[in-house]
């Protein structure tokens, strides 16, 4: 007569299933964070020589920038690309191309600073005290420098402007941003001249 088997130790089936929909679950998890992570990195650059690269998607700028500029951010999320670069004195210009043209380059300017979908995240110009017009990368760029609110009610003075590229049907918002003092408006005009074409 053979033994009985204690049972008592063993696992149940059901337990065992649900362990392992949980490991596939959570390897699931990790394989997607990676993929994330990487997606990510692939997208955004600090490193000045990777954002350099990554303007050229936007315009051909002279390499090194001109003044003072330093690179400082790129992103390219496919649909909008952002760059940024930083002078000594903390000027900082940024780039972002729009996937329009479809509109004049001063309409896109004033629904950026309204805080359009395009826009810089509900920042708002509250004031202007200057305005112009700019031939950058060979194109016209209307310009206004005034009192930017964030959305946080911090102001801070601030420049504006919007080049139309219909042959690529894109617009690229050119923003400045001084955080401290008098808009430096001679720096941000010898940014622009770097910039050759679009």
């Amino acid at each position: 007569m053979r033994p009985i088997r204690n049972n008592r130790g063993a696992v149940p089936t059901w337990v065992k299933i649900l362990l392992a929909v949980l490991a596939v679950g959570f390897l699931g998890f990790v394989a997607i964070c990676y993929i994330g992570f990487n997606a990510v990195k692939d997208m955004m650059a600090m490193d000045p020589a990777k954002v350099a690269a990554m303007s050229k998607d936007v315009a051909v700028i002279s390499d090194p920038l001109p003044g003072n500029f330093k690179w400082k951010m790129g992103m390219n999320m496919k649909v909008v690309e952002i760059l940024s670069a930083e002078a000594a004195d903390g000027q900082v210009m940024m780039l972002i191309t729009v996937p329009t043209a479809e509109k004049d380059a001063e309409t896109m300017m004033h629904e950026s600073t309204a805080g359009s979908k395009y826009g810089n995240q509900g920042a708002k110009m509250v004031s202007v005290d200057e305005k112009g017009t700019e031939t950058v990368g060979g194109l016209s760029m209307p310009w206004e420098l005034g009192t930017v609110e964030a959305k946080d009610g911090k102001q801070s003075k601030g420049f504006i402007g919007a080049v139309v590229i219909k042959p690529k049907s894109k617009t690229v918002m050119v923003i400045g941003v001084q955080p401290k003092g008098t808009y430096n408006l001679p720096e941000t005009k010898q940014f622009l001249k770097g910039i050759q074409s679009f």
